[in-house]
C-alpha cells in the first residue's frame, strides 16, 4: 500500500537524518545539509517524493505547533504577555526560513531518492503488492516471482473467455515473435504486440 511506502520513508529517513546530524555535529553547517540530503534520500526512495515533502515540513510544523500552544498560554502573563506578538513574530519568520531551508536540502535528496522509488504493482490488474507476494491481495491471481506475464496474457485474464473462446484459445497454433519475444498466432504478417512485421 502507498500510505505504508510513505510512513517507511518518512520514518527510516527521519531515524536516519536524526543519526547522521547527531554524527556530524563536528562539523557545524556542513554536517546537517549532508544528513538531510541523505535522509531526504532514503525517504524518497523508500516513500516516493511524497515522504520526502512530509520529512522537510514535519519538524518546523510540529514546532510551530508546540510554540504557538506555548505562546497562548504565556499570553496570560503581565509583563511576558505584552510581548508574545513580537516573539510569535519572529518564530514564524524563524519557522519559515527552517521549513524553506529544509525543503531545498531534503527537497534534494527526496528528488533524487523518488527516481528510484518502484513501487511493486500487479502486472494484471496494477494494483500495489508486496514485494516478493505470491497471491494478488486485490485480483487473487497467482504471480510468479522474476516472471512478467506477456500482454496476451494479461488481456486474456482481464477479459474473461467463453468455453469456445477457450478451447479456441488452446487450439491456435503459436509462435515467438522474434522482435518482442512474445507468443503470437502462426501466419500472421504483423506481430499485435510490438507492430512489426514478420519475417516470411
Amino acid at each position: 500500500m502507498r500510505l505504508l511506502d510513505v510512513l517507511a520513508g518518512l520514518i527510516v529517513g527521519g531515524i536516519v537524518w536524526g543519526i547522521l546530524s547527531f554524527l556530524l555535529s563536528f562539523i557545524p553547517i556542513l554536517g546537517w545539509v549532508i544528513a538531510a540530503i541523505i535522509g531526504g534520500y532514503i525517504a524518497g526512495r523508500l516513500g516516493g517524493g511524497a515522504a520526502a515533502l512530509i520529512l522537510a515540513l514535519f519538524s518546523p510544523i510540529l514546532t510551530a505547533v508546540i510554540a504557538g500552544a506555548l505562546l497562548s498560554f504565556i499570553r496570560g502573563f503581565p509583563i511576558i504577555g505584552a510581548i508574545t506578538p513580537i516573539i510569535g513574530a519572529i518564530f514564524g519568520a524563524f519557522t519559515i526560513i527552517w521549513a524553506l531551508i529544509n525543503l531545498i536540502f531534503v527537497g534534494i535528496g527526496g528528488y533524487i531518492g523518488s527516481k528510484e522509488y518502484k513501487p511493486e504493482a500487479c502486472p494484471y490488474c496494477g494494483a500495489r503488492i508486496r514485494k516478493g507476494a505470491l497471491i494478488c491481495s486485490s485480483c487473487g491471481r497467482e504471480l510468479k516471482p522474476g516472471v512478467r506475464p506477456s500482454r496476451v496474457e494479461i488481456i486474456s485474464e482481464k477479459r474473461p473467455l467463453t468455453e469456445e473462446k477457450k478451447e479456441e484459445k488452446f487450439i491456435t497454433p503459436t509462435q515467438e515473435c522474434p522482435f518482442c519475444g512474445e507468443r503470437i498466432p502462426v501466419g500472421i504478417e504483423i506481430c499485435p504486440i510490438c507492430k512489426n512485421r514478420l519475417p516470411r
